[in-house]
């Protein structure tokens, strides 16, 4: 819409997904693609039961969010995954609540979200994974995969994170970033580069 030919790219979990299909279709040029702690292949549905809660909270009853986090509490125990949710909760015009996100959408094609991206075409854009060092969404056994489908890729672990490595170490993350896409990443071979 915007009418770019030529853009970076980046995308985390879901999002990551996303960025390394629009990578592997044939109508997208990107200049350089970082995708964050997600790796190209089918993932277990691990998010059934969070996404059962959501739908069974009663947004007709919630007073706040300190009391949809209490509802939450026994079904994703984990609070800064709760924390992360409830960032979406939000009042409507007419003072009750509701999701930010179409729940029921991701809930009707979920199967399809786990599934791999398609790659038409090899992404020979150089392509930065960086990994959550206490997440199991990318791993060494992803590596392969990675390069069967990536050219140019290279790889970044962040310590002492999970999943939102981003959001848990946002100054390091920004300066991997940065440096990533300031320097000529294929003048370094991609064989001294691998998954942690």
């Amino acid at each position: 819409a915007m009418g770019l030919t030529s853009y970076h790219l980046m995308g985390h979990s879901l999002g990551g997904k996303v960025a390394m299909q629009m990578a592997g279709d044939a109508v997208h040029t990107i200049s350089k693609l970082i995708i964050v702690d997600i790796a190209p292949r089918l993932y277990p549905p691990h998010h059934t039961k969070i996404l059962d809660a959501l739908t069974e909270l009663p947004l007709a009853q919630i007073r706040g969010r300190s009391d949809a986090d209490k509802r939450l509490r026994e079904a994703i125990p984990d609070a800064g995954i709760r924390g992360f949710l409830l960032k979406s909760l939000q009042r409507s015009s007419s003072n009750d609540y509701r999701w930010r996100f179409d729940l029921a959408g991701l809930k009707r094609d979920y199967d399809a979200m786990r599934l791999s991206p398609e790659f038409r075409q090899p992404v020979h854009a150089p392509t930065l994974f960086i990994k959550g060092a206490n997440s199991d969404y990318l791993g060494a056994q992803d590596e392969q995969a990675i390069r069967a489908h990536f050219k140019h890729p290279h790889f970044k672990e962040i310590g002492g994170t999970g999943h939102w490595p981003h959001a848990e170490k946002p100054a390091l993350f920004t300066r991997i970033c940065q440096e990533f896409l300031e320097q000529n990443v294929l003048s370094k071979a991609p064989d001294n580069d691998s998954i942690n």
